[in-house]
């Protein structure tokens, strides 16, 4: 019988850009080195960011699953769907193993957003120490400017 289980993240994302004085930071000099770095890791904050909803998402429906078998009796039926096969249990049988799962989700949770944190972090670093101002703080900036002169082709 096989149960779903969630997977870690590969090691291998992580350990492009591991902290703030990685040399990768310090080494980036040309314009297109700064922007792949910047791109590299904001990339990596929205992969673990989604990520980590669908984790939280999980945590939810398990909880839920959990307290709502908890108060009923050990031998009452129920079914579990496992991959595409639906699967006739008792609470009794159930019950332990999607604490488990629970148990292993929250886990999970933790280190993602301890991950996620460590990423914000390297990527603000990087920010401050290139000086690389993200596309969208541009536009804000450039309609910002725009709008405080006049616009050129509109009637007043």
């Amino acid at each position: 019988m096989s149960e779903t289980h969630v997977a870690m993240p590969s090691s291998s994302s992580t350990s492009s850009t591991s902290s703030s004085t990685d040399p990768v930071v310090n080494s980036a000099t040309s314009p297109q080195a700064i922007e792949q770095l910047f791109q590299t890791v904001r990339s990596e904050v929205v992969d673990l960011t989604q990520r980590l909803a669908e984790i939280d998402n999980d945590k939810v429906e398990h909880r839920l699953v959990i307290e709502t078998l908890t108060p009923m009796e050990a031998s009452r039926k129920c079914w579990r769907m496992i991959g595409d096969v639906l699967v006739e249990r008792t609470v009794g049988e159930f019950l332990p193993s999607i604490k488990s799962n629970y148990e292993g989700i929250c886990n999970i949770s933790e280190q993602l957003q301890k991950e996620l944190e460590k990423k914000q972090k390297i990527l603000m670093d990087v920010q401050k120490k290139l000086a690389v101002i993200p596309p969208s703080d541009e536009a804000s900036s450039s309609s910002v400017a725009s709008l405080s002169g006049p616009a050129p082709g509109v009637l007043a």
